[in-house]
């Protein structure tokens, strides 16, 4: 299935009949230190605290209203929450398969969300592995992180918003895991507003998708090293892949302490709790601040899942261990 804005539109038709229109916020303290006029998109006041729930919401409950006997996927956490607050709503089944040393307090959620939370796999990569075999054997739906086009058209309706409330917007940053959320943001940019700058911030340790858009091919890393348990892939994925292809000049890859130094930035000047991939978008508009003297400029606050241990850490001044 090839993906356009048309679907994102339809997708946002859905989206806005089941969830708040986030806030976008301007932080004047922000756009001084940056030295550009910077809006926040507050995704993390949606439902599950993230902005991914957008994508499941869109998934069960659009189509033609029929809804599967159950659903599979793997997570580090804010995919899972999506599939399993959606799940709930169209009274679904969800089981959520995460690798060990997951986020505790993001498998409660999910749990809480009534989600079966299933523990298996080293990474996130091999819970995705042991979830389709299970999905196969259940013959139930296995929902693919990045590679199910609702989701992406779903997390996409967030750029949506965001032109529509801010027309003068020149750039818009992203955190990059699966590629969902720049996939969709380049959808509608192109769409409706092609000069808007949409500039996509991925962890050094876990670069797979970046590294895949400056070869030409998907490729696969040995190891996600990053405490932003949302950036934490080890290969590009397809559907993502496609939409990004030549967009390699606008993906900017930060250091550990630089997504740290991030975290910090977005608790210190919007007083809204980021999580570590949130972190990486703030560190990336930091880090190319140069290049957007004096523009107009949003930010996705993606999420504010993070584990007390971990924001702890970051409190103390120190960088977090990877996962």
């Amino acid at each position: 299935m090839s993906l356009t804005f048309a679907d994102v539109l339809q997708a946002w038709s859905v989206v806005r009949r089941a969830l708040p229109v986030t806030p976008l916020t301007h932080y004047p303290g922000l756009s001084e230190m940056c030295g550009c006029d910077v809006f926040v998109k507050h995704d993390n006041h949606l439902p599950t605290g993230a902005f991914k729930v957008r994508g499941g919401v869109n998934l069960l409950l659009g189509g033609n209203g029929t809804k599967p006997p159950g659903v599979v996927t793997a997570t580090r956490g804010n995919h899972g929450q999506s599939l399993a607050w959606a799940a709930k709503q169209v009274g679904t089944r969800a089981l959520i398969y995460v690798p060990h040393g997951n986020n505790p307090d993001k498998n409660r959620l999910m749990e809480s969300l009534g989600a079966e939370v299933i523990v298996a796999g080293a990474d996130f990569d091999e819970a995705r592995q042991i979830a389709v075999s299970r999905a196969e054997k259940d013959r139930l739906r296995y929902v693919h992180v990045a590679n199910t086009p609702e989701l992406v058209a779903g997390v996409g309706t967030f750029a949506v918003e965001v032109l529509q409330e801010l027309p003068g917007v020149e750039a818009i940053v992203v955190p990059v895991g699966s590629g969902s959320a720049l996939a969709g943001t380049v959808l509608s940019v192109q769409a409706l507003k092609p000069r808007v700058r949409v500039i996509g911030v991925q962890a050094v340790g876990a670069c797979a998708l970046a590294n895949s858009l400056k070869s030409g091919v998907m490729e696969t890393i040995a190891q996600a090293s990053t405490f932003a348990d949302g950036l934490a892939t080890r290969c590009a994925f397809e559907v993502p892949f496609q939409i990004l292809r030549g967009q390699i000049g606008d993906l900017v890859l930060v250091d550990e302490h630089e997504i740290a130094d991030g975290v910090r930035l977005a608790l210190s000047t919007t007083h809204n709790l980021p999580e570590g991939a949130t972190g990486a978008a703030y560190a990336g508009l930091w880090k190319i601040r140069e290049e957007l003297k004096g523009q107009k400029v949003a930010v996705l606050h993606s999420g504010h899942n993070i584990e007390p241990a971990v924001l702890a850490t970051l409190l103390r001044g120190e960088t977090p261990a990877v996962c």
